[in-house]
């Protein structure tokens, strides 16, 4: 069975019953895990967040760090639900930083469990670009622009559109 885990510390008690319900009657397990002093199960498929109200803590050290956590999470191809209010959201610096990073990589792992290949292309600020230069050809001039920039190449040797043959 599929296993969520819904964190414990930092979220309010309002709606969590109705979620854990709702979560069970689509078949899932669930679980309650404080990031601040436990590790997610290996089992864990889906992480939830509901509404929390402090920002997760970045703080190194026995196990504390949430952050580093999450992101080894997510690193495993987990997914990540985030239940939020809008009064609450402008205190959640860290959890929006993980998010604007895995959202840059998101795409790519898509492509790769799909069809077995996919790539995170750079951002604009990555690009290194050499001085351009003028070309003649033939009888007319033209300039040559040359950029280069870190990319990821994701390569995965079964890709569900194989397990399917």
């Amino acid at each position: 069975m599929k296993l969520v885990t819904m964190t414990r510390s930092l979220e309010k008690r309002f709606g969590l019953k109705t979620a854990i319900k709702m979560l069970k009657d689509a078949g899932f397990d669930v679980e309650t895990v404080d990031l601040s002093k436990d590790d997610f199960s290996d089992d864990t498929r889906i992480v939830v967040i509901n509404n929390p109200v402090y920002d997760f803590a970045g703080i190194e050290g026995e196990g504390a760090n949430e952050i580093e956590k999450l992101d080894r999470f997510l690193d495993s191809y987990g997914c990540l639900m985030v239940f939020s209010s809008p009064e609450n959201s402008g205190n959640l610096k860290n959890l929006s930083d993980i998010k604007k990073k895995y959202d840059r990589i998101k795409n790519a792992l898509d492509e790769v469990e799909a069809t077995g290949y996919g790539i995170v292309m750079p951002d604009i600020d990555e690009l290194t670009l050499k001085e351009p230069e003028i070309v003649k050809q033939g009888g007319r001039y033209g300039v040559r622009l040359q950029a280069s920039a870190p990319s990821i190449h994701m390569i995965c040797n079964k890709p569900k559109s194989l397990e399917a043959a």
